[in-house]
């Protein structure tokens, strides 16, 4: 992905693969997991969701606060590209924050892809009123650290990126494991 795309372009391309990806998944494929302690497609979907809504809650809160200070934006610089060039890999396993871990919050199928569904549409509705502010405001983010809000966006659609390489990984162990059952 080239970084000439913008997180507005990003955010619907990405959400538009996870749908493509999920839209005709039953209940027990959106409910299997490879082993007791993986996630399920649900849960990668719920996950997506409370993450884009901590995000969305993050934003607000720091367009009530400050602009940031001039060593603040500074650490920002650059951190596109590591954004959409680091994000997306699959190269690393990283443990989400016990914050947005899945925890069956959602319902049951397809009540998961519903919720990232409304949840990304709520996004883009902040990317389509993003002003100057967001590049002038920062929040931290866990491992990045501090993200213009802008940023956010983009970390947003990267983070989806990342895990819907997830969720082509589950859904091609489960149809070798349908060729197996079927053999």
């Amino acid at each position: 992905m080239s970084y000439e795309m913008t997180a507005c372009e990003y955010l619907e391309q990405t959400r538009d693969h996870i749908q493509g990806l999920c839209s005709n998944l039953t209940a027990a494929q959106a409910n299997w997991r490879t082993t007791p302690l993986s996630w399920t497609i649900g849960e990668i979907l719920e996950h997506l969701t409370i993450a884009e809504r901590m995000t969305l809650l993050g934003i607000r809160r720091a367009m009530q606060g400050a602009p940031a200070t001039g060593d603040d934006l500074a650490k920002t610089q650059g951190m596109e590209d590591i954004i959409v060039g680091r994000v997306p890999m699959r190269t690393s396993r990283i443990i989400a924050p016990q914050s947005i871990a899945p925890g069956g919050s959602v319902g049951a199928w397809p009540a998961a892809l519903e919720g990232f569904l409304a949840a990304r549409m709520k996004t883009l509705e902040a990317d389509a009123k993003a002003t100057e502010d967001f590049d002038r405001r920062v929040f931290p983010h866990p491992v990045l650290g501090k993200l213009t809000l802008r940023q956010w966006l983009l970390f947003g659609a990267a983070h989806s990126e990342r895990h819907a390489g997830q969720i082509e990984e589950l859904l091609k162990q489960l149809v070798d494991l349908q060729h197996l059952k079927q053999g």
